[in-house]
């Protein structure tokens, strides 16, 4: 007999905070489930249960509650479809799948402390000093006052995308608002100008898409669930994407045109918003693997 699939999920994975639709459908598929208030400390609550009780669940929730409970219940048995962040890191996505034609393709990794000191060796990088001209004359993009995409490469949005200025004071800005470190590893690029009539997040279980929502139409910010025929121009990306990450549910974000689909960004399930996506299409998806890999 198969075991009831567990879970454990923070409210904090709601914009509004309120998790009650997710509460609700997990209570209707009969799913046991443990609520962590990430404003708390995630000790102090996960200390209250039984390791052995929850081991095998399917952690839902920001990646510092996502990390300690994975902590917690790895000697009795570790949580459910748990994921390799340096096989979904921005380096290990992208760099596999040129195929998928992403966002940013001219791009270096360096660490933030070499980008903060402009001791990066821009010149044999990828490629990421592009031509502007026919004579093959560089942009020199990476000068003081020059505008560059950045981002962590890691899941756990240390440094979440955006396009800065290489001035100390948008260093010194971004240190204050985000988790970025020195050693932090980012992902360097010129900014691309991409007008995007949508930006999608499409969830992936077990090797298939499962279900889809837009995030931004026109700038705008418009949660709404994607009917699945319109995965067609994604599937591609995931064909590939599955090759290097394996069976751990991830979400794909792509930005898309009247003449192209880019892929923006891999990240896991695990973390990730799911904006207007099938919530219950996404909990049968996950708990129909778990009972598998049983």
């Amino acid at each position: 007999m198969l075991n009831i699939p567990k879970w454990i999920i923070s409210p904090l994975m709601f914009e509004d905070e309120n998790d009650m639709p997710l509460v609700q459908i997990l209570l209707e598929e009969g799913v046991a489930f443990s609520r962590v208030d990430s404003k708390k400390p995630a000790w102090e609550q996960l200390s209250s249960l039984n390791p052995e009780d929850w081991a095998g669940a399917f952690v839902y929730a920001p990646f510092e509650v996502y990390r300690r409970v994975r902590e917690l219940l790895y000697p009795f048995g570790g949580i459910a479809l748990p994921f390799d962040a340096d096989k979904l890191s921005y380096k290990n996505t992208v760099e596999a799948v040129p195929c998928a034609y992403p966002l940013n393709p001219t791009r270096l990794y360096t660490t933030w402390v070499q980008l903060k000191a402009g001791t990066v060796d821009y010149s044999n990088t990828k490629g990421c000093a592009p031509y502007t001209d026919t004579a093959g004359t560089p942009h020199r993009w990476a000068e003081p006052g020059s505008k560059v995409f950045v981002r962590s490469n890691s899941v756990t949005k240390t440094l979440p995308g955006q396009v800065i200025e290489l001035e100390q004071r948008h260093f010194e800005a971004l240190e204050d608002i985000t988790s970025v470190q020195n050693d932090t590893e980012v992902v360097v690029c010129p900014p691309w100008v991409f007008p995007p009539e949508r930006e999608e997040r499409w969830v992936v279980v077990n090797g298939k898409i499962v279900t889809g929502s837009t995030y931004m139409v026109n700038d705008r910010i418009k949660e709404e669930e994607l009917l699945m025929s319109e995965s067609y121009a994604v599937e591609p990306f995931i064909k590939v994407l599955n090759s290097v990450i394996g069976s751990t549910p991830y979400t794909v974000d792509v930005a898309r045109n009247r003449t192209q689909t880019l892929l923006v960004e891999v990240n896991s399930l695990h973390c990730a918003g799911l904006y207007g996506c099938d919530l219950r299409a996404v909990v049968r998806a996950v708990n129909k693997q778990i009972q598998e890999q049983q």
